[in-house]
């Protein structure tokens, strides 16, 4: 259809243009018009433009394409990919309506399927004139009863149990059997996620959807591309995978006309048509379920056990193909292989065809190879490494297995015998050995605190590893026995063996400070080593040791440790103390910080900035104590914190630290702070003896309107600065009152008559014996008799 092949085309030119290009650059704008034109001149003459997709054949408005034109090939390629069974456009499309067509087009299936499909997507657009069929596992054809090929299919919901095919050709048969076991699959993967009853090891809930729109990527991406990586040996995209639930196929077999014996060649190559055309984590969950065939007819099992290897090597092939890696797909094989009796001869098949696609056909062999080990007793296994030389034939599953058997077990002697294997090959001149046998020590090295080894076991194991850190010349190697110390000195602090990690970080210290040449590389991972008893996990068991500890004991044994440290002890020490709620433990964390001294100074700055209030004041106590004049500009700040206790000890940390430096800010906030603070402010300008500050105390000795505890500090303050410029308000504040008033009260007098008395000059000591002369006799002239006596000690 020449007409249809000018839309392809134009489709394609537009559908590329639109991936390299914004939809707003020219390029994408002139290819969009075009095809929205040639779309226009198709529709003149008929209302409706139809393109259905089935297997690799096409159609437009029933009449077969052919599918070898790179532009139909195409759009076959982009509608099978994106789960529809075809599109037809309708007169009246607009061009954005085109433009969206586009767009789902060029989205990747993933992403298609967050918006609710392509069908979603047109209908999120309020495109009317673009419609989508969806994808079923059955056709039902017009005129099949012909046998004609070329016809249009027609997409219908498939019936909820099978009806045999009306003939028995092998077009129809083909459908039929898929859809028979598509449903069967259907009703396994959903007895995988209710019940369980048809997991079997290494499967639990289903990876892919049977009977409606799509079926899911095996690699977690719908355009076929691999998800995340698993680890070494697990099942990664195929973990979710359930096995088949086969045993309902009996009755399909016996409509099929197969007996209890062999199927025919015919329909064993009906069974291979069907079988190989699913996609690979179906054939996967289908050899899985194989021992859920029904016994009869015993043609069917037959059948399919016959097919299985050539299943299995297809599907493994298509996912290599994708990109999945052995890692991901041992487990499920093995899990299919393990309970075959015949399951050679399926590792056959599966190898020969590895071999034949150019791929590595060693990873079948290998998985047969660990079937067999699994067979064997724990004595045999045994025996095979320790007599016959077996151990670095295993894989590195298999050794660590082996050892972790025999530690649950506790049979520490076997063991220790095969560490011991490993601990020598850490010396080997071959390079690929030592590389066995450190990653396998690297994996016994992480049972060191879970669940523990015998110290007969971790002593050598520990020594071996430390004196390989030293020598080994490679670094891909020594990349692994810097993980397995790290284990080890984890497994230390997590038992509270401080002393034991320092003793032997100390001797890896000196093992390369005496080695003939300096490596840099082996420098820096023993600073890595270092930095991964940082990990904020250990400080924490480290902190909780400490706070176990009566207090003699914890600075006694703890401060090594915490020095060691350092800088970030003392930053996870704090942190800690932000998060103390009990006032007694926050005691104990802020000795466990001043016992670091000057290290713990960033950590506490940095902690100024807390939202905690009382991490705030400590950080203040500690700097007042630790710091030094170069901390004043972060305390400053603090004199207008909105917590009154926060700026109390402001004021201390910044008088202590700053001296004279700290007049001005004190001063600052004499008129504009609460009673309490005011008090700390008018003791700390006492301490530095603020001449500077004598304006405003003396004002507020003076002010009979402030509070008499704020007036007799402010006294005490001008006895502590001492300066004869303040007599005269002292003079004024010692006044008695008269008959009529004017004086001040006892303790103001006796408050001024102390400050005098600390004054000491020759003039104030005049001026305080006038008033004592004047004064009746009475406690206010005995304490003023006494001042005169025994001046204030200050």
């Amino acid at each position: 259809m020449n007409d249809f092949l000018q839309v392809a085309q134009s489709l394609t030119v537009a559908l590329k243009a639109l991936q390299m290009y914004t939809a707003m650059h020219p390029r994408a704008q002139e290819g969009l018009a075009k095809a929205h034109l040639v779309l226009e001149a198709s529709l003149l003459d008929q209302p409706r433009l139809q393109f259905i997709v089935t297997g690799s054949k096409a159609f437009v408005n029933g009449q077969v394409q052919e599918s070898r034109v790179p532009q139909i090939a195409s759009l076959i390629r982009l509608v099978s990919e994106r789960g529809i069974g075809g599109f037809s456009f309708e007169r009246g499309l607009t061009q954005d309506e085109v433009l969206v067509f586009l767009q789902g087009m060029a989205t990747k299936p993933a992403k298609l399927e967050e918006v609710g499909g392509f069908e979603g997507l047109l209908k999120a657009s309020d495109v009317r004139h673009i419609k989508v069929s969806q994808t079923r596992y059955q056709e039902v054809t017009e005129g099949e009863e012909s046998g004609a090929g070329d016809k249009a299919p027609v997409f219908s919901p498939a019936p909820a149990s099978p009806a045999p095919p009306a003939s028995h050709s092998p077009e129809n048969l083909v459908k039929f059997i898929r859809e028979a076991l598509l449903t069967a699959l259907a009703k396994g993967a959903g007895a995988g996620t209710t019940t369980g009853a048809a997991s079997g090891p290494g499967f639990g809930k289903t990876g892919f959807s049977v009977g409606g729109v799509r079926s899911g990527s095996i690699g977690g991406n719908e355009d076929g591309s691999p998800g995340g990586q698993a680890d070494e040996g697990g099942m990664g995209p195929l973990q979710g995978l359930g096995p088949a639930d086969l045993s309902s196929l009996g009755p399909l077999g016996r409509e099929l006309g197969l007996g209890e014996g062999m199927p025919t060649p015919g329909q064993l190559g009906t069974l291979r048509q069907v079988l190989m055309g699913l996609a690979p984590e179906v054939q996967f969950s289908l050899l899985a379920g194989l021992g859920s065939l029904p016994e009869h007819p015993a043609g069917l099992g037959l059948g399919v056990k016959a097919l299985a290897g050539e299943i299995l090597a297809v599907a493994v092939s298509t996912l290599l193909a994708k990109g999945l890696g052995w890692p991901q797909l041992k487990g499920p094989i093995q899990d299919i292989l393990r309970p075959l009796p015949d399951r050679e001869r399926l590792a056959r098949t599966l190898s020969s065809h590895l071999r034949v696609t150019g791929q590595d056909a060693s990873q079948a062999e290998a998985v047969l190879r660990h079937l067999a080990w699994e067979e064997l007793s724990l004595e045999a296994k045994i025996l095979k490494v320790l007599e016959e030389g077996h151990l670095y034939e295993l894989t590195h599953e298999e050794r660590l297995a082996l050892l972790r058997e025999l530690l649950d077990l506790r049979r520490f002697d076997d063991f220790i015998r095969i560490q011991e294997i490993l601990l020598e090959t850490l010396s080997s001149e071959r390079a690929d050995l030592r590389l066995l046998s450190v990653k396998t020590l690297n994996g016994v090295a992480r049972w060191t605190f879970d669940p523990g080894l015998p110290p007969e076991a971790e002593g050598p194991l520990a020594e071996a590893l430390r004196a390989h850190f030293a020598w080994e010349p490679d670094p891909p190697i020594h990349r692994w026995t810097i993980e397995a110390l790290e284990s080890l000195l984890s497994g230390l602090v997590h038992r509270g063996e401080l002393g034991h990690v320092l003793a032997d970080v100390q001797e890896l210290e000196g093992l390369c400070a005496f080695l003939d040449e300096q490596q840099p590389w082996r420098n820096e991972a023993l600073a890595r080593l270092n930095a991964s008893l940082q990990r904020p996990e250990l400080l924490d068991k480290v902190v909780d040791l400490a706070l176990s500890l009566k207090r003699e004991q914890m600075l006694l044994e703890m401060q090594p440790y915490f020095e060691f440290i350092g800088e970030g002890m003392a930053r996870h020490l704090t942190q800690r103390l932000g998060e103390e709620s009990d006032r007694a433990r926050r005691g104990r964390l802020v000795e466990a910080v001043r016992s670091l001294g000057p290290t713990a100074l960033p950590a506490l700055l940095e902690s100024l900035g807390s939202p905690a209030w009382y991490l705030v004041r400590n950080a203040l106590t500690l700097l007042s104590d630790l710091g030094g004049a170069d901390c004043v500009p972060a305390i400053v700040p603090h004199l207008r914190h909105p917590e009154p206790r926060v700026r109390r000890t402001a004021v201390r940390a910044l008088w202590k630290l700053g001296g004279p430096v700290a007049e001005p800010h004190l001063l600052a906030r004499m008129k504009d702070t609460d009673v309490e603070t005011m008090q700390e402010v008018l003791f700390a300008l006492g301490q530095l003896r603020s001449e500077a500050g004598l304006p405003q105390i003396e004002e507020l000795a003076l002010d009979k309107r402030v509070l008499e505890r704020i007036r007799i500090q402010a006294l005490d303050t001008l006895g502590h600065i001492a300066s004869p410029k303040a007599l005269p308000t002292m003079l004024e504040c010692v006044k008695r009152k008269g008959f009529f008033g004017g004086g001040e009260s006892q303790p103001i007098r006796l408050a001024a008559a102390r400050a005098m008395a600390a004054l000491g000059t020759p003039e104030a000591m005049n001026a305080l014996k006038k008033t004592v002369e004047g004064e009746p006799k009475g406690e206010e002239r005995d304490a003023m008799l006494r001042l005169m006596e025994k001046p204030v000690p200050w």
